[in-house]
């Protein structure tokens, strides 16, 4: 993500509760226009009337995160916006003026996103793209009047910038909206009821065609993807399976049943150890008890992305990895040998991250602060290991001869995410 960091003076952070109302009305009255049909204006127009337009209501926790990314008054959108309950949308905007700053008005930067409505095409109502006439911007607008979209929350900041007093704004909305796969999910559904009424036994092939069909445009046009440094998704951009000819020389594919299960174990037996407080390995050390240390299940649809990376036999930074249930994060390692390759065990790639332990800062644990130590060690990939809220692993292997040693390339994928920068490790007891 490009990002601008400004230099500045903070006049005012946060919202009043005026303000607050003022953002949540004006959005609710923009709203109720597009559902009673009112809004004439598109690309072509008018605008068609929605059938289900609920009001939105205010989320503390979504302000939270958003005051929290204004305070930081830089250009961009967060990342890191998501929430538990849900993937979190985001509109952004500043005003700015030599004078007084008091003479900007937070409606102001609503109309800005809402009148994007001029570049939106009517017809693309049913099925969402994210660009408008001749490529004009229209996410904003569209967030607005997502109609699943039910919370918002914003944060505000004004500060001095040069000779410019600025008002810089951020609001969260969740569910998030701007999925351009929403159509299909419709369809979906549809298609799999007009099969169960005509032909029941035509039910599985229907809903395994269709499927792939959604699943593949999920990964293509997920929202999270479009912040991640690398935004193409592996699935996409790799869209079949098979070893890549990069690999060279394949030896096999693919992780037995066996493998995964000690993968997961081995996860687990070490998170369980962080937790007891009997890691006393650091930078400097102990690592500090643990009081919500999640036991980690194996999940397919991360190990089938796992797998497709893995397959490429890529040491590069990953594409984007995410599913439309949370961002993910991964850890790649290789290991190899002269001889046997089925000699190198799995385990000793996942104990390989989990031993930068020694290089981690215990009084990091509270707020992650980066994926390298302050020597320059990668202490992500231990981090990850023992994220506390990460409950879901799923992972793929290739083992190669790509030169005169033997390989084995392992790509393990977290869901939901660690490493997230200011928030803790894991809570300390």
């Amino acid at each position: 993500m490009n990002v601008l960091q400004f230099s500045k003076k903070i006049i005012e952070s946060g919202l009043s509760d005026s303000d607050k109302k003022i953002v949540i009305d004006l959005h609710n009255e923009l709203r109720q226009k597009v559902a009673r049909g009112e809004e004439k204006r598109g690309s072509p127009g008018p605008q068609p009337p929605a059938k289900f337009m609920p009001d939105l209501e205010w989320d503390d926790e979504l302000a939270a995160v958003a005051q929290k990314w204004a305070d930081k008054c830089i250009w961009g959108h967060d990342r890191d916006r998501n929430v538990k309950r849900f993937t979190v949308g985001q509109n952004i905007a500043y005003l700015s003026t030599t004078g007084d700053i008091n003479s900007l008005k937070i409606e102001e930067m609503v109309y800005m996103w809402y009148d994007e409505v001029v570049h939106y095409s009517k017809d693309d109502v049913l099925k969402f793209r994210n660009k408008g006439a001749n490529n004009q911007p229209i996410g904003h607008y569209t967030q607005m009047v997502w109609a699943k979209t039910t919370k918002m929350g914003c944060g505000a900041v004004k500060y001095r910038d040069g000779n410019y007093n600025k008002f810089y704004i951020v609001c969260n909305y969740g569910p998030g909206g701007n999925f351009l796969v929403a159509r299909q999910r419709l369809f979906l559904i549809i298609v799999i009821i007009i099969f169960i009424m005509i032909d029941q036994k035509s039910l599985l092939l229907a809903f395994i065609c269709f499927a792939v069909v959604a699943s593949a445009a999920d990964y293509c046009h997920l929202y999270s993807c479009q912040y991640a440094s690398r935004p193409e998704h592996v699935m996409c951009a790799h869209p079949t399976g098979g070893a890549s000819p990069v690999c060279k020389q394949v030896i096999s594919s693919g992780l037995s049943e066996d493998e995964k299960k000690r993968i997961v174990d081995l996860h687990n037996e070490l998170r369980a150890k962080v937790a007891r407080g009997e890691e006393s390995r650091g930078s400097p050390g102990p690592q500090p008890k643990a009081s919500d240390m999640k036991t980690m299940v194996w999940d397919d649809e991360l190990a089938t992305i796992a797998q497709r990376w893995a397959d490429q036999c890529s040491m590069k930074s990953p594409m984007c990895n995410d599913v439309e249930r949370f961002q993910v994060n991964q850890n790649a390692g290789t290991s190899g040998t002269t001889g046997d390759v089925n000699n190198i065990q799995v385990e000793n790639i996942v104990r390989m991250w989990y031993n930068n332990v020694q290089y981690y800062d215990k009084n990091d644990v509270a707020s992650f602060k980066r994926s390298y130590s302050v020597t320059g060690r990668p202490v992500g990939t231990y981090t990850q290991i023992v994220w506390g809220e990460t409950d879901k692993i799923g992972c793929g292997v290739v083992r190669h001869k790509p030169d005169r040693f033997n390989h084995v390339y392992l790509v393990c994928n977290y869901g939901p995410a660690g490493n997230r920068l200011g928030e803790p490790v894991y809570k300390v007891q």
